[in-house]
């Protein structure tokens, strides 16, 4: 189907694979097929068959065989190292998807709620500290994050209680465990930044990866109200949107050096053309951390988190020349600068010591933004909000 140039193979094999879904013997086909492995090709297509015969809302898999399964694909995961990049994801979403469906399911006779385990199970990949297993565990848990607050077509015939309960039920029990593992595994990229360079192809896409991860922890529906997001996108409008982070989240924020980690990241970080997004990745977490409740903070504290912040931005600021030469890492900048503006008042920016300096750079860079450069139309529209 993928390497012939037949046009009437190619519609033939296309029609043998959609016929796959509808065996009874569907799961042990593609069982076989993965375990036969003598094609990338056949590994994707069964795991990707996989994906969508358990997720046919039609389709009746015992628990216990989607149990199997699951544990199937993570040791398949865990013994084939030099899998294709297509079949890793195929994988991993498979993974993801048996354990948003299986949440609430028991095992009779066995362990209650035995889907629940993933973070466990993941963080062996991650402990191995050999770089591939620990890249498919960052990857796994990325995924999984999305997948459970993303609506699929399975989802939208559930009932919506059913949606905030698994929501709700995901965040107080795991993904505080996987936000404090991302920042773990970053305060390590930081330790040894210097030598990083943009011939760690590897080490750079565990550290993208981390970082996509704990962007889908920030960003996640907290409240449970079962709406989708699309890749990529914010569960926070920049407007008026909210991170309803739970209250035993603060004191993550409260230390200068974990929010003064993502600027050293974002400023030392090479941009590798392997990871486009590499050095937006840090800004797009500030964004997420700036859209914090307020009232999650008191009024003695707030200073704090503005403190750093307006710290880190000034740093940019300072240089800006070789910081901010790229036009989506100037965007994300823009959107940092303007949901700091919301989410904070001006009597709170000016009880900060460098409020002289942030003020009068934020009005260089508005100015010569819109007078000198040619910014991107949508970053225009966060010039106005930048002048406090």
């Amino acid at each position: 189907m993928y390497t012939t140039s037949n046009q009437s193979t190619r519609i033939q094999a296309e029609e043998t694979c959609s016929r796959l879904i509808d065996r009874s013997d569907c799961i042990a086909t593609c069982k076989a097929l993965l375990e036969r492995a003598n094609s990338c090709y056949s590994q994707y297509i069964a795991a990707s068959t996989l994906t969508r015969f358990i997720s046919n809302r039609d389709t009746v898999v015992h628990v216990s065989l989607r149990l199997q399964l699951r544990n199937f694909a993570l040791n398949y995961l865990a013994t084939q190292p030099n899998l294709q990049a297509i079949v890793q994801q195929a994988l991993i979403g498979l993974i993801c998807r048996l354990t948003k469906i299986g949440w609430f399911d028991s095992v009779e006779n066995g362990p209650e709620y035995p889907f629940r385990d993933i973070f466990d199970s993941v963080k062996n990949f991650i402990q191995s500290g050999q770089i591939q297993p620990v890249l498919v565990g960052v990857k796994l848990l990325s995924s999984l994050v999305s997948e459970i607050y993303q609506s699929t077509e399975s989802d939208l015939a559930r009932a919506t209680f059913f949606v905030r309960k698994l929501l709700v039920s995901f965040r107080d029990l795991v993904l505080f465990q996987i936000f404090q593992l991302g920042l773990d595994l970053l305060h390590q990229t930081d330790a040894n930044l210097k030598n990083l360079t943009t011939n760690d192809a590897d080490q750079l896409q565990v550290v993208y990866h981390t970082l996509n991860m704990v962007y889908s922890c920030l960003n996640y529906d907290f409240i449970g109200t079962g709406s989708s997001y699309s890749e990529g996108g914010n569960c926070a409008s920049d407007d008026m949107g909210t991170v309803q982070l739970p209250a035993n989240w603060r004191p993550i924020f409260l230390e200068s050096n974990n929010v003064d980690l993502f600027f050293r990241l974002f400023a030392g970080l090479p941009q590798a053309p392997t990871c486009s997004n590499l050095r937006v990745l840090p800004l797009s977490c500030l964004v997420q951390i700036t859209s914090i409740r307020r009232t999650l903070f008191t009024n003695e504290e707030r200073p704090t988190l503005l403190a750093s912040l307006m710290m880190g931005c000034l740093e940019v600021l300072r240089r800006r020349e070789s910081l901010l030469c790229e036009p989506t890492v100037y965007h994300e900048f823009c959107r940092l600068l303007s949901r700091m503006k919301v989410s904070f008042q001006v009597s709170e920016f000016v009880q900060i010591s460098c409020y002289s300096e942030f003020i009068k750079l934020v009005a260089d860079l508005t100015t010569h933004s819109l007078y000198v450069s040619q910014p991107s139309i949508f970053s225009c529209n966060f010039l106005p909000c930048l002048t406090l």
